[in-house]
């Protein structure tokens, strides 16, 4: 794998494309039923369902695909091309249209975890207006004996007070937030990959994420976003307008669901790792109660 540069956004070649995708009845359902996210890539789409990918449509080929696991089909390919039928796209025995009306009988099985949580923290009262779901970016591997470079994934592009935020989130039962060993959380080697993205790409991010928010606007997409209080056209412009937009900090959001922060011989797991966010030179963690959403920390 060679590293690429990172780039997001949709041409004025593909979105005359997606718009036109967006006006047809599955479109439509997806555009207005807000459980559904849609996140513009590098001229092509994903959609999203309680943070579970479940369609890519890539207009330069009219490609729409789909992971195997929702079609029942052989794992031949990891993602399967559907064909159009009428206003449906199937393969087989797979109607997309059914899985739209009907999510949950073929995402439920994969809802669990990190993804459970991060869907409730996204309905939340506390949530920011959320510009894109797992940014991908590529990274050098730290061995080379299969690769050069390994693709890596923050979980949010958010947007606060006109500016970009990449947020990473991980539950309070994560044991890559623990360890006996101070420096040895698995979460600091994470923070710093993502430091050194930001540090190497911050002009192609801030780029693509204005692009992004262009589409947006243009796609008619801006009540996707969420927020409290409610996001508009005229916050989306203000990020755009901004140029001083971007805050080059990642941030951990850790969800805490019950579980203690005192393991073993009474080691405060909590207090190790904010000290250790404090070496890194990186904000420390904030939190979000599930129990108690209404509260962030």
């Amino acid at each position: 794998m060679a590293k690429s540069k990172f780039k997001r956004g949709l041409s004025s070649k593909t979105l005359p494309a997606v718009k036109a995708f967006l006006k047809t009845e599955i479109g439509q359902s997806l555009k207005n039923n807000n459980c559904f996210q849609i996140c513009i890539r590098d001229e092509y789409i994903n959609v999203y369902y309680n943070g579970c990918s479940i369609l890519k449509f890539t207009p330069s080929t009219d490609k729409y695909e789909i992971h195997h696991k929702y079609t029942k089909e052989p794992k031949s390919k990891l993602y399967i091309e559907l064909e159009q039928k009428g206003n449906d796209w199937v393969v087989n025995n797979f109607s997309l249209n059914d899985l739209i009306k009907k999510p949950d009988s073929y995402v439920g099985p994969y809802f669990c975890g990190e993804k459970k949580y991060l869907a409730q923290y996204l309905k939340s009262d506390q949530a920011p207006a959320i510009i894109d779901l797992e940014v991908a970016y590529t990274c050098r591997a730290s061995t080379t004996k299969k690769r050069d470079f390994v693709a890596k994934r923050i979980d949010l592009a958010v947007i606060e007070n006109s500016k970009l935020r990449l947020i990473e989130v991980k539950i309070d039962t994560d044991s890559r937030l623990r360890s006996e060993n101070d420096g040895d959380q698995k979460i600091l080697g994470q923070m710093k990959s993502y430091c050194e993205f930001i540090k190497n790409e911050t002009p192609n991010i801030v780029s693509s994420y204005k692009t992004i928010a262009q589409n947006i606007i243009d796609l008619d997409l801006v009540h996707k976003m969420g927020g409290t209080p409610k996001f508009t056209i005229d916050n989306l412009s203000a990020f755009i307008a901004n140029n001083d937009c971007f805050d080059p900090d990642p941030e951990l959001l850790v969800v805490e669901t019950g579980k203690s922060k005192i393991g073993r011989n009474d080691v405060n797991h909590w207090s190790r790792l904010l000290s250790q966010f404090e070496k890194l030179g990186v904000q420390p963690p904030r939190t979000w109660d599930a129990l108690n959403p209404d509260c962030i920390s």
